[in-house]
């Protein structure tokens, strides 16, 4: 909280966005960040996805002033090379286990995120 408070002190524009759905029955979740702090000049973009004890997690930092960008992932329990698979069975299980969400995933993906994830 006090970062918050330091941040609104020095008047820039800080703004931050957290989604999660899940549905424990069918192990599967996302979880999604965005965050723009006018201060330091930068922007966050997270995107984590876990299916039956797998995770992938993208975090993109962006400045702002720059344009540069910084893309890090981070894989649990899966390899490189099993990515693609992991990507296609988390939509597939979607489909069944939160389909209203996943209606609205096909319709307005995450924003600079298209609708798989890029490895």
């Amino acid at each position: 909280m006090d970062d918050l408070l330091r941040r609104a002190e020095q008047g820039g524009n800080y703004h931050k966005k957290v989604s999660k759905v899940y549905n424990t029955q069918h192990n599967i979740s996302e979880t999604r960040s965005t965050e723009r702090d006018e201060n330091i000049h930068r922007e966050t973009i997270y995107l984590e996805r876990d299916l039956n004890g797998q995770r992938v997690s993208m975090t993109k930092h962006r400045n702002m002033l720059t344009g540069e960008e910084n893309t890090l992932k981070d894989l649990h329990n899966i390899q490189s090379d099993q990515l693609a698979d992991f990507d296609h069975r988390w939509m597939e299980a979607s489909r069944t286990a939160m389909p209203s969400y996943h209606l609205a995933l096909e319709q307005q993906p995450f924003p600079d995120q298209p609708q798989y994830l890029e490895y």
